[in-house]
């Protein structure tokens, strides 16, 4: 007879999602033989077949034998439970199966890691010390390689850096070189300025070349002015005097000592010196732009300026000075002078009466050409008229000619004079040490 299953929805039970399950669920079977209900054929073989799940389980059916490696046993009292070697490292309790290890075996588990081997100092993998000289990694215990030490295929052998050191299936030894010898053991040859012997090794200074070698403190210099070796560092190094730094960079002169702030050079470069200022009212500098420098009287007026400066362009610099208007107390007048007959030059007059005769011209005469001359009386009438010549007589010369002054008086009114200085030059730039 078919097996049929009339269980609703809700009478399901997980049990049964299983595909490779052997039968139906539990509440299914239950549901079977609930009260009132009647159990097919099928339901007894399902209820007999899980049975039979829980008999195979332990190894007791009759078609199974027994099988003493399966590690497994059925106690009477306690069920069916794991067969435990007791010497066998395996344990049993109520929170499982779990690995035995002895304490002192290298051997240990924990719950985050499982079973490891216990290193001393821990395995350098996991941040610890690793003094054992081992390491743990995938690939299972090595020997943790260090300085001078080489880990491969072949084992551990001791690694050299150069031929110095001589590895050799015999053992290790050293070779040897220059100033080196065999004996008890390795000795120290001596040479030149070296002496060796039961103290030690000891160099032999030649003292007229500053060496000197003493027994509390061994070789050193003999120390001569200017130089010096002084704590903490007791490094040899010129000995700085006045004006003179020593530093990382060498011997040099300390600026700040030898040229102290406030100190004004000319200078002709275009770029100003590190530690220098242009002289130009900035920086805490004096504007000395187109000006000459004078010398202060006393310490105290330096600093003190006319606020006066040359102008033009670099070839035609000039300073324009106005002079004082002033007046020279000259005053000129010239009077009148009233000349004596000596004094007037020589001269002579000639007289405005015409004459046709020149018997009467005592002092000389002058004779004129005239076309028509014409004679007129007081009304204006022509009384006479001819073309003859006529002569004019002169008087009497008269007047020495000679020297005379005059005085004079002059008045002179306050004026004054623009006077261009211009003194041969050549431009520097002026700087100050800041």
């Amino acid at each position: 007879m078919e097996k049929e299953y009339n269980l609703s929805t809700g009478q399901s039970n997980t049990e049964n999602a299983n595909p490779e399950s052997i039968g139906p669920s539990s509440d299914e079977l239950k549901n079977r033989f609930k009260a009132g209900s009647i159990p097919l054929q099928t339901d007894y073989s399902d209820l007999i077949d899980i049975a039979d799940i829980g008999r195979r389980a332990v190894g007791k059916a009759p078609d199974q034998t027994n099988n003493p490696n399966s590690a497994l046993e059925l106690d009477n009292s306690s069920g069916l439970k794991v067969k435990t070697n007791p010497t066998g490292g395996i344990s049993v309790d109520s929170s499982g199966l779990a690995v035995k290890c002895w304490p002192s075996g290298g051997i240990t588990v924990t719950d985050g890691s499982g079973l490891y081997l216990k290193l001393v100092g821990g395995n350098s993998g996991n941040g610890w010390s690793g003094v054992s000289g081992l390491g743990l990694g995938p690939d299972g215990v090595k020997v943790k390689a260090s300085n001078g030490i080489n880990v491969d295929s072949n084992g551990v052998a001791v690694k050299t850096s150069n031929s110095t050191i001589k590895v050799e299936p015999t053992g290790i030894s050293v070779k040897l070189g220059w100033g080196v010898e065999e004996g008890d053991g390795l000795n120290a040859k001596g040479a030149s300025g070296i002496h060796v012997d039961w103290k030690g090794i000891h160099v032999t200074p030649d003292t007229t070349t500053g060496i000197m070698v003493t027994e509390e403190k061994g070789v050193g210099i003999y120390f001569g002015d200017g130089l010096q070796c002084d704590p903490p560092s007791y490094r040899f190094r010129v000995k700085a005097g006045n004006g003179i730094k020593v530093d990382d960079k060498g011997v040099s002169i300390d600026p700040d000592k030898v040229l102290p702030r406030g100190m004004i050079v000319m200078f002709s470069g275009s770029v100003v010196p590190q530690g220098w200022a242009f002289c130009d009212g900035t920086n805490g500098t004096p504007d000395l732009r187109d000006r000459f420098v004078s010398g202060a009287w006393q310490l105290s007026d330096a600093g003190n300026t006319n606020d006066k400066r040359i102008t033009g362009d670099n070839k035609n610099k000039a300073f324009n000075a106005q002079t004082t208007a002033d007046k020279t107390n000259l005053s000129v007048s010239v009077q009148d002078t009233t000349l004596t007959i000596d004094q007037i030059p020589s001269h002579s007059h000639i007289e405005g009466m015409r004459m046709q005769i020149t018997q009467a011209a005592e002092y000389g005469l002058v004779t004129q050409k005239a076309n028509q001359l014409n004679r007129y009386n007081l009304n204006n009438q022509i009384i006479h008229d001819s073309n003859e010549d006529y002569s004019l007589h002169k008087t009497n010369e008269i007047g020495g000619g000679k020297a005379h002054n005059h005085q004079t008086s002059v008045n002179e009114t306050a004026h004054q004079h623009t006077v261009s200085v211009s003194p041969p030059y050549y431009i520097l730039a002026f700087i100050m040490k800041i």
